[in-house]
């Protein structure tokens, strides 16, 4: 019966899931103490502060990539596109 379980295949095997597990609680134990009353309104700031530096990175890689092909569609010929 075993052979037919979860626990044969190797989903419950910790090798695996001893690292993810172990990166959860240490993030909780940081969200946890971060959280606090007096460190809400900088964790917010930072949190906003590093969504909105990535949304820009983010789009300035999209734009120079829409770019690049948008050059490239006009200056290659047919045959290559």
């Amino acid at each position: 019966m075993l052979a037919f379980s979860p626990l044969a295949s190797g989903y419950y095997a910790f090798t695996a899931w001893a690292p993810l597990t172990l990166g959860a609680v240490v993030l909780l134990v940081l969200l946890a103490l971060v959280v606090r009353p007096r460190f809400a309104l900088a964790t917010v700031t930072a949190l906003v502060l590093a969504g909105v530096l990535l949304g820009t990175y983010e789009g300035v890689h999209t734009t120079r990539q829409t770019e690049q092909a948008r050059y490239l569609s006009m200056v290659a010929p047919d045959s290559l596109r």
